[in-house]
């Protein structure tokens, strides 16, 4: 019982909760691409941590703005860490939706936080490595399905930078 207690003690020491906002924005071709993604994270120890991006992205292509939901649940191992440098990968499975289903994906997201003061600090996010699956995507012009892509994904559009505030 005694040592259940203490667990308890050690494991509330560590744990914390913070917010994050992440925002990233992508032209391309005539295509404006903006994510502001704000998270909430609960830290259980110094090394994992669980929480949930909920946020929205606007793409405006063709002189027509499209706004879509963003839910991304995420469960994050620190890699290795100082006092001020954090490595972080986050496994997540995210949707997005605007009146149906647009995008699915599975992955992995290597990011890379600074501690700038005693509360706060700054996330920088590079990419996907994983599996996306699109099931409204349009042929390729060899007539292939272009539904499923794997791989590491990185364009500016994939990297993102947030402040964070921990309590």
């Amino acid at each position: 019982m005694l040592i259940l207690g203490l667990s308890a003690l050690t494991l509330s020491a560590h744990a914390a909760w913070s917010i994050t906002g992440n925002t990233s924005l992508w032209y391309e071709q005539e295509k404006l691409t903006f994510n502001l993604l704000p998270s909430v994270t609960y830290s259980i120890n110094q090394t994992w941590a669980v929480g949930s991006q909920l946020g929205v992205k606007l793409l405006y292509a063709n002189k027509m703005t499209t706004c879509y939901g963003v839910v991304k649940p995420y469960v994050r191992y620190t890699v290795w860490h100082n006092d001020v440098i954090y490595l972080d990968l986050r496994g997540q499975a995210g949707v997005s939706f605007d009146n149906r289903l647009q995008t699915v994906e599975m992955g992995i997201v290597p990011s890379l936080r600074v501690k700038v003061a005693d509360h706060w600090s700054v996330k920088f996010t590079f990419g996907l490595l994983g599996a996306t699956y699109e099931p409204h995507a349009q042929p390729s012009a060899e007539g292939k399905s272009q539904q499923w892509s794997g791989g590491y994904k990185l364009n500016a559009g994939d990297a993102s930078v947030g402040v964070t505030y921990r309590f």
